[in-house]
């Protein structure tokens, strides 16, 4: 095994990114490719938002494939968060709880700070989904969903998956959304932040 990495921060070499455009979150699901439950931790990086990003932390902790740890990180620190998400733990067997960074880090430095928090003690990981604080997960299958996706049709050097991602323009020098029509798989250099973005932690 090689070192743990977040494929989103490095989709170079023979890892690849995807995203499944234009399918119904209903329509479609693929069978189980293994026996065995995948480990899905989760971060959210919150600011400002106690209450909304409650129903997001709800819509995670309802999902088919249960999420071992879900860690909130708090970039405003407010006793209002704190207190809205340890009154969840206590409702849930998953592990719910808040890091308080010490300052806003903003998004991208709250999801590494979370990343580093999960290594130190949520033990081997496998796979980490993205919530973003105020869009919650539109159905309660959707990380079974895009990891069988992944299983039967992405390929083992696959990096994520997510609802929607972008391709990288040179010419424009600049991410460009991806049609948003086609179905199946595409591949992709991003993956949207609030569409459900879930990496392969461990190269």
């Amino acid at each position: 095994a090689g070192p743990r990495r977040l494929a989103a921060f490095a989709p170079v070499g023979s890892w690849r990114l995807w995203a499944m455009p234009g399918r119904s979150l209903r329509e479609g699901l693929n069978p189980a490719v293994s026996d065995r439950s995948p480990v899905v931790d989760a971060i959210l990086v919150t600011f400002g938002r106690a209450d909304s990003l409650i129903e997001v932390c709800r819509s995670a902790l309802a999902q088919s494939i249960a999420v071992r740890t879900l860690l909130v990180v708090d970039n405003n620190e407010t006793p209002r968060a704190a207190e809205l998400v340890g009154q969840l733990a206590l409702e849930t067997a998953t592990d719910v709880r808040v890091l308080h960074p010490g300052g806003n880090l903003g998004p991208a430095g709250g999801i590494a700070a979370g990343f580093r928090e999960l290594q130190r003690t949520a033990g081997p990981l496998e796979w980490v989904l993205m919530l973003d604080d105020d869009d919650p997960l539109p159905a309660d299958d959707v990380i079974e969903r895009e990891l069988d996706t992944l299983r039967s049709r992405g390929g083992p050097r696959s990096g994520g998956v997510a609802l929607m991602g972008a391709r990288f323009s040179p010419p424009l020098l600049m991410a460009t959304p991806i049609d948003p029509r086609p179905g199946g798989l595409i591949p992709v250099d991003s993956l949207h932040g609030w569409a459900a973005p879930i990496y392969r932690a461990e190269a």
